[in-house]
């Protein structure tokens, strides 16, 4: 696990099983190979539970109506512009 300044992982979660996942995802190809490392990294995440969030960001947008196939995305911070088209 990457504590900072390399990483995010402030709490300082550490976990050797979880960081040879992490490894091993990120240089997995196959794309069924990935999803079941993943899915193994989502499941020790859930068993371990390093963090509990307190809290969230409210998140408000504001769109103009001709501005069309806008999607919010969950972590509020991040969007795309693939979907939009701006109507005349």
């Amino acid at each position: 696990s990457q504590f900072p300044p390399a990483g995010r992982n402030r709490g300082r979660y550490s976990n050797p099983a979880m960081d040879q996942l992490l490894a091993a995802g990120r240089v997995t190809l196959a794309p069924d190979k990935r999803q079941a490392i993943y899915s193994q990294v989502q499941k020790l995440a859930a068993s371990d539970l390093p963090y509990v969030s307190l809290w969230h960001l409210n998140t408000v947008s504001i769109v103009n109506h001709r501005v069309q196939g806008y999607r919010q995305h969950p972590m509020a911070s991040f969007f795309s512009f693939r979907h939009i088209t701006l109507a005349p």
